[in-house]
């Protein structure tokens, strides 16, 4: 988590910190001045035809001054992101124009030209993928695995088998040699070593103990103390999982233009304190009911809190009522409001 609120940073680069490689989840920047320029270039570390970020989950750019250009641009950033779930837009002179570009991509929104071709290029790098046969990409994947390499261990131990193998070659005409050819001696004395062999033999039998019988040798062991080596089992390399571009998602052909399912991973937004109208009200309650009506099987849960406090519009609004119905069952804490936080997570207006 990284807090910066007040905090100005010449030529508003923050964008960097939340750009496509960045591992933070939770942004603060409220009251740092961050213009329409600012938001644009937020707008484009949030995501673009070819790039996203995928990890930041919370946004708050509130006490800024976005105004409805900024407004347009960080809607911009969220047609194609599908990681961000909190964003905050308190008190940024956000007006009815900034607010119907937020409600365009919460609902079914048409892909650009440059959205439009990005995803047939998509489209036909995953068909190319699916012509591969099984066999054909496990083959590949084996190519691409490195090579392994040899311990240091492994080397000397295979540099030191040669000498192992000519030492025992060296001591085997030893086997061969007859028992008294090594030591000669009288027959008196030879005859002398045989009975106290024997002799020997005999008492080794009578006072034998269970403990003392020798534990016979497996199999598998060799000598010299050498074990075994288990054999070495290469593992299939294992295939991360992707994050599949919203581009790719089912889209819909109306009046010459493609559309696709708007943003439904965003779960909370908070406008608290613009200067929204009852005229941009209808177009979110759209957007609302429309998410409401493809959450089954799409990803994320769509809006469940949306704050709306503090703006220019009559509290006995239409569009507004049908709104707090619609989100009073989505909300998972719309009966507990005493435990949102005092930056106005909450529907009713002030």
């Amino acid at each position: 988590m990284l807090v910066l609120d007040g905090t100005p940073i010449p030529q508003q680069s923050y964008y960097r910190l939340i750009a496509e490689d960045s591992a933070l989840t939770h942004v603060s920047l409220r009251n740092n001045k961050i213009d329409a320029e600012g938001a644009k270039l937020i707008g484009q570390a949030l995501s673009t035809p070819k790039s996203t970020n995928k990890n930041l989950t919370s946004l708050n750019l509130a006490y800024n001054h976005l105004s409805d250009q900024g407004a347009d641009h960080i809607a911009q950033g969220l047609r194609l992101n599908r990681t961000l779930l909190c964003l905050s837009l308190a008190h940024n002179g956000i007006g009815d124009e900034g607010a119907l570009k937020l409600a365009e991509v919460l609902g079914p929104f048409a892909l650009t030209h440059e959205e439009t071709v990005e995803r047939r290029w998509l489209l036909l790098g995953r068909d190319s993928e699916r012509q591969k046969s099984p066999a054909t990409r496990r083959a590949d994947s084996k190519g691409e695995r490195p090579l392994s390499h040899h311990s240091s261990t492994s080397l000397e131990r295979s540099k030191d088998k040669p000498s192992r193998a000519t030492s025992k070659k060296k001591d085997t005409p030893k086997k061969d040699e007859k028992p008294g050819a090594a030591n000669q001696g009288t027959g008196s004395e030879a005859a002398a070593g045989k009975g106290g062999a024997s002799g020997k033999k005999e008492e080794n039998k009578l006072g034998k103990k269970p403990s003392d019988t020798k534990v016979p040798r497996s199999k598998g062991a060799r000598s010299g103390g050498k074990e075994k080596r288990p054999p070495v089992i290469e593992l299939e390399p294992v295939e991360q999982l992707e994050t599949v571009s919203p581009l790719l998602d089912s889209a819909e052909h109306r009046d010459g233009k493609l559309f696709i399912p708007g943003n439904s991973t965003l779960a909370s937004l908070n406008l608290m304190g613009n200067s929204l109208t009852a005229r941009s009200l209808p177009s979110l309650l759209s957007s609302l009911l429309s998410q409401g009506d493809a959450r089954l099987g799409k990803v994320g849960t769509g809006l469940l809190r949306l704050n709306l406090a503090r703006n220019s519009f009559p509290l006995d609004c239409d569009s507004f009522t049908k709104i707090q119905e619609t989100l009073s069952v989505r909300d998972p804490l719309t009966k507990n409001p005493a435990s949102r936080s005092p930056e106005g997570e909450q529907v009713q207006p002030a």
